[in-house]
């Protein structure tokens, strides 16, 4: 992924990404501390357009940038394509996605596994190496993914949330949850509220949506959808 050069055609695009997922940590931050703050409900946001666009690599690109981590999660189904789907992860999120439990302690144990790898948080080098593993899946990438298995099935028997290092939370550090591949995140289920009685609607997308604003509080988060379907921007803030 990282083999070839970075290259934009007539303007800084990926300067204008990092100033973006800047600006939306920024605005959700704002809308936490201030009652009077509406702008920004949740640390997320979308880029869409056509295929073989350079969606992924410019979103991987942000890992190559000072205290910018990118995690690269693929959900790609059966159809073929690069990168592959995402070790674990990706057959979880399809069966289990709807299930609002899952996502904190997902996040958290992602999060606090990321941190384990040597120098990751202060060296692009480094960074950049770990993420060329998980996003071809090789078998570096796939010992990650099973470590996040191992600590999430110990967060969910214990039901306690996951002890993130306090390095992570700097305010220079940020994350960046890139969900390749995921037209599905927008389809609605209707649920019906046993108490109210009441019918409403959710979707992978809105329960990411509401653990990400969780973990936002506290650490500089950001969700980044990557699709060609334009479904995705429309339920994103």
């Amino acid at each position: 992924m990282f083999n070839e050069p970075f290259q934009t055609v007539d303007y800084d695009s990926l300067a204008y990404l990092e100033a973006h997922v800047k600006t939306c940590v920024r605005l959700f931050r704002e809308h936490v501390y201030s009652e009077a703050s509406a702008s920004y409900q949740a640390p997320c946001t979308a880029m869409c357009q056509s295929s073989g666009m350079g969606k992924t690599r410019l979103a991987l690109q942000l890992a190559s940038l000072e205290h910018m981590n990118v995690i690269y999660i693929c959900c790609r189904g059966e159809t073929p394509g690069y990168p592959p789907a995402t070790e674990w992860i990706a057959s979880k999120i399809k069966y289990s996605g709807l299930d609002y439990a899952l996502w904190q302690p997902l996040f958290s144990a992602i999060m606090t596994e990321y941190c384990q790898v040597p120098s990751i948080l202060e060296d692009q080098t480094v960074r950049r190496a770990w993420l060329q593993h998980a996003v071809v899946n090789d078998t570096e990438g796939r010992a990650f993914w099973q470590q996040v298995r191992h600590r999430f099935d110990a967060l969910r028997s214990t039901k306690k949330p996951g002890d993130i290092p306090k390095m992570a939370a700097s305010r220079s550090v940020h994350f960046v949850f890139v969900f390749d591949e995921c037209p599905h995140f927008a389809n609605e289920e209707y649920v019906m509220c046993s108490v109210s009685r009441t019918v409403s609607t959710v979707s992978i997308l809105s329960h990411i949506r509401s653990a990400l604003s969780q973990i936002g509080a506290q650490y500089n988060v950001l969700g980044l959808f990557i699709d060609t379907d334009a479904a995705i921007c429309q339920l994103t803030p």
